[in-house]
């Protein structure tokens, strides 16, 4: 404002007509406002690239979680198989006594899917309870049911190192509801409605998980891209995703 009334003195002072010097003042108070317009759309743009930037460290934080969380369940998964492996290595030991060891190994299978994702649980325990079932009634012996065991055990590995597509029944908002679902490893599962709802598997506190949906408009597009990318194919790379979707840390969880 000091430069404008500089110039129009000097403007005056050269006895510019009075009409060219308001004419020229009202532009300088249009430019003066027009640049303090850009200002403050430059301070927003910077808060929100502040406030972005520190959404990306805190989702990369998570995701560091999410990935040891997942070498985890894989590590107690190879152990499982390696106690499998043991059992099949153990050529003498004969069927009676190899069956314990069948059922104990079936038990922590079902263990491990209940606390699990929340991904066709009851389909992969009743591949499960199948085995128990045909040993206890011996239409198995304990060395086919370890061989059955074992190809669950397989399939059970594969699941945790790809992401893909399925369709599953869940339980939304106390309705049976049949979706499409993109599966994210062992660790987050995202589904989509027929009429276009789309939500996430979500944890609680004491390890039971629950669908939930998205309400805001970004977090609704996140997941729609992501379906899209795997439907065509496009299995790994970087994938924006709703923050709220990412798995908290048992140290997060335990927080009122």
């Amino acid at each position: 404002m000091r430069v404008l009334l500089v110039c129009v003195f000097l403007l005056v002072g050269l006895n510019v007509p009075a009409a060219e010097v308001e004419q020229l003042g009202q532009k300088l108070i249009t430019l003066r406002a027009e640049v303090d317009r850009m200002q403050a759309d430059l301070d927003q743009k910077r808060q929100e690239h502040k406030a972005r930037m520190a959404s990306l460290l805190a989702q990369a934080g998570d995701l560091e979680n999410r990935n040891r969380r997942q070498d985890s369940e894989i590590q107690r998964l190879e152990k499982e198989i390696g106690q499998l492996q043991t059992g099949l290595d153990k050529s003498g030991m004969d069927a009676q006594a190899l069956e314990p060891v069948v059922l104990e190994a079936l038990q922590q299978s079902r263990q491990r899917i209940r606390a699990g994702l929340p991904f066709k649980q009851q389909e992969r325990l009743q591949s499960l309870d199948e085995i128990e079932h045909k040993l206890n009634a011996q239409a198995l012996d304990a060395w086919s049911a370890l061989q059955r065991l074992w190809a669950f055990q397989e399939d059970e590995m594969r699941l945790l190192h790809e992401n893909a597509l399925h369709s599953q029944t869940i339980d939304l908002n106390g309705e049976q509801v049949l979706v499409d679902v993109a599966r994210l490893g062992g660790v987050m599962l995202f589904f989509r409605t027929e009429d276009q709802r789309f939500g996430y598997a979500k944890p609680s506190s004491n390890g039971a998980w629950r669908f939930v949906l998205l309400n805001d408009a970004t977090s609704r597009e996140q997941v729609a891209q992501l379906f899209d990318s795997l439907q065509k194919q496009i299995r790994q790379g970087l994938f924006p995703l709703p923050a709220a979707a990412i798995p908290l840390t048992q140290t997060q969880r335990a927080q009122p």
